[in-house]
C-alpha cells in the first residue's frame, strides 16, 4: 500500500506543482495527466502511454521469443540485449502512438522487480535517464501487484 501511496501522492503534487491554497486532492491545472509505463521483467520490451490512471492511449510490445526459441527457453543475457536494442524504439513508438510528446508525460513509471536482473536493468536505465533528461519523476511499479490493477485500466477505441 505505501508504493501506492507515493503513486497518488506524485499524481496530486507532480514535485511540489499543486498551488498552496487548493484543497489536498484537487489537482494543478498544469499537472501532466499523462504516464509512461515501462516493462522489461523477462524477454519483451513493453511501453505503453495511459491517461489519467486509466484510459490505455498506446500499448507496444516487442519480443525476443525468436531469439530464444533455438535454445528451447529464456535466456537471460539474450533477452537483455535485445531489450538495450529495442526499448528506445518501443518507447517512441509508444508516445507517438499515444499522439503526445515526450514533454506531455507527467510521471514515468517502470517495473522494478521480479524479474531478470538483466532485463530489469535496462527498463530501470532507460527511465532513469529518460526521467532525469526531461525533469519528469519515475516511480518503480512491483510486476505482481500491477497485475492487479490491469483489469481497471480502459483501452482507447483509437489504440
Amino acid at each position: 500500500m505505501r508504493g501506492r501511496g507515493l503513486f497518488l501522492r506524485l499524481l496530486m503534487t507532480r514535485r511540489g506543482q499543486q498551488k498552496k491554497n487548493t484543497p489536498t486532492g484537487q489537482l494543478n491545472r498544469n499537472f501532466k495527466m499523462y504516464v509512461l509505463g515501462i516493462e522489461t521483467s523477462c524477454d519483451e520490451t513493453g511501453a505503453s502511454v495511459v491517461y489519467r490512471g486509466r484510459r490505455i492511449c498506446s500499448n507496444i510490445t516487442a519480443s525476443s521469443i525468436k531469439l530464444h526459441s533455438r535454445y528451447g527457453g529464456i535466456i537471460p543475457e539474450i533477452a537483455s540485449r535485445a531489450q538495450l536494442e529495442y526499448i528506445n524504439f518501443v518507447v517512441d513508438e509508444a508516445v507517438k502512438k499515444a499522439g503526445i510528446k515526450i514533454s506531455d508525460l507527467g510521471l514515468i513509471a517502470v517495473t522494478k522487480g521480479p524479474g531478470l536482473i538483466g532485463s530489469l536493468l535496462v527498463g530501470i536505465s532507460f527511465a532513469k535517464a529518460l526521467g532525469f533528461a526531461k525533469n519528469i519523476p519515475i516511480l518503480g511499479v512491483d510486476h505482481i501487484q500491477a497485475h492487479l490493477y490491469a483489469p481497471f485500466l480502459d483501452l482507447d477505441r483509437n489504440s
